[in-house]
């Protein structure tokens, strides 16, 4: 389910920086313009990327956190170079877990997310010229013009737009153990040198790594990542400025020592390579109150969209020439307005920027003069005139509270002292945990992105200048600055807080203004993130002392210990890599497999929980104890602190109130809503939405309240420790029974059964009936339509029917519900299914699939999800008993071609509900076909027939987009399905093969290049296959591109069909060819045909074009997956869509998933793993799935 267009970096090379797989990285559009005087504006189709170190960041291959809290794991990270080979930046969810949308020319940042496994704070975003490079903006004699809308940021928040002399490519040809580069936001720097980024220069900064004592999540390394930076607007709603920070390097460079990097803790700010203080004109700091603000009293009325300007003017007039002014005016209602004059003694009455105003102001200011010392406005414009790279951002200042920025700073001055007061603020205002509680709303918009010749870019005249005469002299009292303190001290720093915190924090940095932190301070990533999964937070090594997007012009006096942007202990489901200015995408810190200090690693991590506020209570779901929980332990009134495991403790009301989790009521109510006024940090944020594989979190004790954290897509399961050693496999070669023959003879008969499986084996587990339900015919279909979907208590699939809500979506398919209509008996015992052209058919009468997909098998752990014991996990008899007593007939079981190949042992810890399989092997090595057989039979017991799925080539490293890898070889897939088809051709519900899942990057159709030609291996594959057992349905999936122009046509994963039509597939066994395409919405990852004016009825045009075309024409379709949460209405009105459009084609399908933990779907299943989903099982309840002899 990843998306064709983007064509995301593959899967990583083990030899650097590498790249997950997990999540498919889909980059937003943003269409910016370039213009000249002559020629107007062009429109580029430039594009959006997220900081690295907000994104997740695991192992290679797997899920395990190579950072958790605020810690790196040592076993993976001992050093940088090993780290950065172990370890692999993943794809980001940019709207489900970062808030981050685009419509037309125009992005939206969003202060707080909450996603279904995290709650994530800020991003920093930036800007692509194409997937591989970030646009370099060259301003020398150019304006740059954007539209920004900051009317909902409060006190304490900063909107940033500003640019950065990053590498074009993130750094990726220059460092070659940067597998990363642009497409994944490596590379940041600015003039804090921040200390917190967690990769620089290719490398892990893990040297001399120190934790925050302030901030669980945020660290500083030895390195900081330095480069000049011009911020061209620092803002919310009260105050504003813009900054020039020039440094004596050129582009992005590595510091090392603290004399170097300029930390504040050693007191060498101003001995570093880059000026920290800047030199910033903010309207209000000189002295005009009356100029921005929210409100028509103002001039620039900041409830209002504004559209900003800045001008470059050199010496000479041309690009070549040297940077002299910087200049600055507004548009608003059609209107410009000249930027306010300066109105101090001592300095020039202009309106603009010069060497000779930054030299005036940093005198009569009382600040170091380090912008001189740095070399001024030309050393300034030699990065300019080079190329820079545009940031945006959003954040909240952990070190200094934005006071820099819209308040009196230092808070110990005096406001009428000149410099000081730089907005009406409160000095007590800006406190994080007060922003993201009562503003966790905001939202900052950035648009209409425009570069050009000086005049070009607006069509109003810049008004010419009128400054004013007057000029308030030091001693004269300004006009009042609301909440300021008059009594403070007279020092006053520049502009901004210094963003770059040394690698210690300092409580009290000097008074010269130090920039605002880097844009970095409130994006820490949260602490308590379960090391599975990447918490959304900032990420957890948000800098320790220097936030690394902050605004560089934040005074120096700020601290320099906790910049904003990282998240502040909200666990991250996501990467806790993510810098200091941006979200922690890592994965939850609650107990990271491999880190011991965490948790064992063989020991299932429990669902991470949101971090208690900061008062000394902890509300409802939030976490009070547990092994290495450092946060309050007290619960709120009315609360208990409940134990899940020895990991994790919750706050969560008495037992009483939760309905029992082993026989869920007749209509499951959800889970209960989280207190919405809760702070932002803490749920840890799971992998982003298209990973399409799951990313669970360790199987074990998960925390009991309905609303867990779900692994997207597919899970990404910590690896266990501990596991056995692999067993070769005994899968027999000549005819394999109904079961396997080397499957334990105590529980799976070695015989085909004549005429089908018996209804309730020996040894079946006896919390679950294996007979059918009582409800359900077995021999012919009722005349009664089933009322809805039904809910399986834990004891007995009998009376697990349960009423489906009468209030579902009203334009979700209206056809009554059915039970399944069987078929007549097979003969011999085994299935004899047909594919034609009109469609699927079961011993010569017409069939129609109605599947689910159930994963696991191909994950770390080896085995089906949810049966790893504790108040959230089921059974496989209970799944089967709902799927069955719902319509379905079918299942979907993806495996690993590595374990097949291997049939590798099982963790049994990791499978403790199936006790009838464990009393089989107890004493014995559980190896990958033992739990596999037992669960395709017990899926037969139910009359559910089953699809294999070989889903991906290691369990569990992501879907590669070819049938091999670099580490594997081409042959892997062929001989897997050689042992898989041996081993199960006489096992009667075994009944087809999906070749290979999500065929996808390199991955042709028809091409006749045999390294990537899918429809030649296919062929290939289908043809060893049916050697050994022809009676098998064969399913092909699509790929994701075609010979078709990419942006007209972007897909899915799997979904494009498209050149079938030139060349169709023709198996040497007839009437087994099922073309299978994967199809996913808006939950998933977006695309332009989601946004049309007539959507969702824009869609069957478009299905039509991607694969409908091949239904009765080339042969019969089944869809392999599809699905979303159903919850957004987007959502709700595609799946819906969808639902008519296979019903009224008559194509069958697997629904994805029937597991919970998949964040960017969920599924038929509650957190729970036991009470339906009524609202999607209402919404199938239409469909007729045959019944199974």
């Amino acid at each position: 389910m990843k998306i064709a267009a983007t064509l995301a970096l593959l899967s990583a090379i083990a030899n650097g920086q590498q790249v997950g797989t997990n999540t498919p990285e889909v980059h937003p559009p943003l269409p910016s313009q370039t213009c000249t005087s002559s020629g107007g504006c062009k429109t580029e189709n430039t594009k959006l990327v997220l900081d690295a170190n907000w994104r997740w960041t695991h192992n290679v291959g797997g899920s395990t956190n190579c950072y958790t809290g605020n810690t790196w794991n040592s076993a993976l990270c001992p050093d940088p170079a090993t780290c950065a080979t172990n370890c692999a930046l993943d794809g980001a969810d940019y709207s489900g877990t970062y808030g981050i949308s685009t419509s037309g020319q125009e992005v939206s940042l969003k202060l707080v997310t909450h996603g279904p496994y995290s709650t994530n704070v800020g991003s920093r975003l930036y800007l692509l010229e194409d997937d591989n490079n970030y646009k370099l903006f060259k301003l020398l004699n150019q304006e740059f013009t954007f539209d920004v809308d900051a009317s909902q940021l409060p006190c304490g928040l900063n909107g940033a737009l500003y640019f950065v002399q990053m590498d074009k490519d993130g750094g990726k040809s220059k460092y070659t153990s940067n597998k990363a580069g642009a497409a994944y936001g490596t590379g940041y720097c600015d003039a804090q040198c921040p200390h917190d980024i967690k990769f620089i220069n290719g490398e892990a900064n893990v040297k001399n790594w120190t934790p925050s004592k302030g901030d669980p999540n945020a660290g500083s390394g030895q390195y900081g990542s330095c480069c000049a930076e011009m911020d061209i607007w620092e803002s919310n709603s009260i105050s504003q400025a813009y900054t020039s920070h020039p440094c004596t390097v050129d582009g992005q460079t590595r510091c090392s020592s603290p004399t170097e990097c300029g930390d504040d803790a050693t007191n060498n700010r101003f001995d570093g390579v880059c000026d920290k203080d800047g030199c910033d004109f903010n309207p209000y700091r000189m002295n005009s109150h009356n100029f921005y603000g929210p409100g028509s009293n103002f001039k620039v009325d900041s409830t209002k969209p504004i559209t900003v300007v800045t001008q470059f003017i050199t010496d000479d007039n041309t690009a070549n020439g040297n940077l002299v002014e910087i200049k600055r005016f507004y548009v608003q209602n059609g209107k410009a307005i000249d930027n306010s004059a300066i109105s101090w003694t001592g300095i020039d009455p202009v309106n603009s920027l010069t060497d000779k105003v930054c030299d005036q102001a940093k005198t009569v200011f009382g600040d170091t003069n380090d912008h001189s010392k740095k070399g001024g406005l030309k050393a300034m414009g030699d990065a300019l005139k080079k190329g820079v790279v545009l940031t945006m951002s959003l954040w909240v200042d952990y070190a200094a509270n934005c006071l820099w920025l819209d308040s009196t700073y230092p808070v110990t001055k005096n406001p009428s002292v000149p410099g000081a007061g730089r907005g009406t603020c409160a000095t007590s205002s800006g406190v994080p945990a007060d922003v993201l509680a009562q503003s966790g709303s905001a939202t900052v918009k950035y648009g209409n992105i425009r570069v050009g010749d000086l005049g070009s870019t607006t069509s109003v005249t810049p008004p010419s200048p009128s400054p004013s005469t007057p000029s308030v002299t030091p001693s004269s009292s300004p006009a009042p600055i609301t909440d300021a303190p008059s009594d403070s001290p007279t020092d006053t720093p520049s502009d901004s807080p210094t963003d770059a915190p040394s690698d210690s924090p300092t409580d009290a940095p000097s008074d010269s203004p130090t920039d605002a932190p880097s844009d970095s301070p409130t994006e820490y990533p949260p602490t308590d993130a379960p090391s599975d999964s990447p918490t959304e937070y900032p990420p957890t090594d948000a800098p320790s002392d220097s936030p690394t997007d902050a605004p560089s012009d934040a005074p120096s006096d700020e601290p320099t210990d906790s910049p904003s942007n990282e998240p502040t202990d909200a666990p991250s489901d996501d990467p806790t890599d993510s810098p200091s200015d941006s979200p922690t995408e890592y994965p939850p810190t609650d107990a990271p497999s491999d880190s011991p200090t965490d948790a064992p690693s063989d020991q299932p991590t429990p669902a991470p929980s949101p971090t208690a506020p900061s008062d000394s209570t902890v509300p409802i779901y939030y976490q009070c104890g547990g092994i290495n929980h450092k946060g309050p332990t007290q619960c709120a009134a009315g609360l208990i602190c409940k134990e899940w495991n020895e990991w994790y403790f919750q706050c969560i009301a008495p037992e009483s109130t939760f309905p029992s989790t082993d026989s869920p009521t007749d209509s499951p109510t959800d889970a209960p809503a989280e207190p919405t006024e809760s702070p932002a940090p803490t749920e840890t944020p799971q992998a982003s939405k298209h990973t399409k594989k799951p990313r669970t979190p360790k199987p074990t004790k998960t925390i009991k309240p309905t609303k867990v954290p779900k692994p997207t897509k597919k899970p990404r399961t910590p690896k266990p420790t501990n596991s056995p050693s692999e067993v070769p496999t005994d899968a027999p070669t000549d005819a394999p029974t109904d079961f396997p023959t080397d499957a334990p003879s105590t529980d799976v008969p070695t015989d085909a059964p004549s005429d089908g499986p018996t209804d309730s084996p020996s040894d079946a587990p006896t919390d679950v009936p294996t007979d059918t339900p009582s409800d359900e015919p077995t021999d012919a279909p009722s005349d009664a339509p089933t009322d809805a979907p039904s809910e399986v208590p834990t004891n007995s699939p009998t009376d697990a029917s349960t009423e489906v809500p009468t209030d579902a979506p009203t334009d979700a398919p209206t056809d009554t519900p059915t039970t399944i209509v069987p078929t007549s008996a097979p003969a011999n015992g085994l299935l004899s299914f047909e594919a034609k052209l009109d469609g699927i058919y079961l011993n010569g009468s017409p069939f129609i699939f109605k599947g689910a997909n159930y994963f696991g098998l191909e994950t770390d752990i080896s085995v089906p999800h949810g049966l790893w014991g504790g108040g959230q996990s089921t059974t496989i008899a209970k799944i089967a008993a709902l799927l069955k007593s719902n319509g379905f007939n079918a299942v979907r079981l993806p495996f690993a071609v590595d374990a097949a190949l291997s049939n590798k042992a099982i963790d049994p810890s990791k499978i403790v509900n199936e006790v009838a399989l464990l009393k089989q092997f107890s004493g014995k090595t559980l190896s990958y076909f033992d739990v596999m057989d037992y669960t395709i039979k017990t899926f037969a017991d139910n009359k559910i027939v089953v699809l294999l799925d070989a889903h991906v080539l290691t369990g569990y490293s992501g879907i590669t987009d070819l049938w091999y890898s670099s580490s594997a070889d081409k042959d892997n897939f062929e001989n897997a399905w050689k042992i898989v088809a041996n081993r199960y051709k006489n096992t009667w519900n075994v009944i087809a093969a999906d070749l290979k899942n999500e065929p996808h990057g390199s991955a042709t159709w028809g091409s006749g290049n045999s390294a990537t030609d899918w429809n030649q291996q296919a062929l290939k594959i289908a043809t060893t296959i049916q050697a050994i057992v022809p009676r098998w349905l064969i399913f092909v999936e699509g790929v994701a591109q075609s010979s078709r122009d990419q942006a007209a046509y972007p897909t899915f994963w799997g979904e494009n069909l498209m050149d079938v039509q030139r060349a169709p597939i023709t198996l040497p066994v007839a009437n087994r060819l099922v073309y299978s395409p994967h199809v996913y919405g808006p939950d998933v990852s977006s695309q332009p045909y989601f946004s049309a004016s007539n959507y969702p009825d824009n869609m069957p045009n478009i299905w039509d074009l991607h694969f409908g075309f091949v239904n009765k024409k080339y042969g019969p379709l089944v869809v392999g997956e599809w699905g979303g949460k159903y919850l957004s209405t987007n959502d709700i009105k595609w799946q819906d869509k969808f639902a008519s459009y296979l019903k009224t084609n008559s194509i069958g399908f697997f629904y994805w998933s029937l597991n919970p933990n998949s964040g960017d779907t969920q599924g038929l299943l509650a957190d729970d793993w036991n009470t339906p989903r009524t609202d999607k099982l209402k919404m199938l309840s239409v469909f007729k799935g045959t019944a199974i002899p």
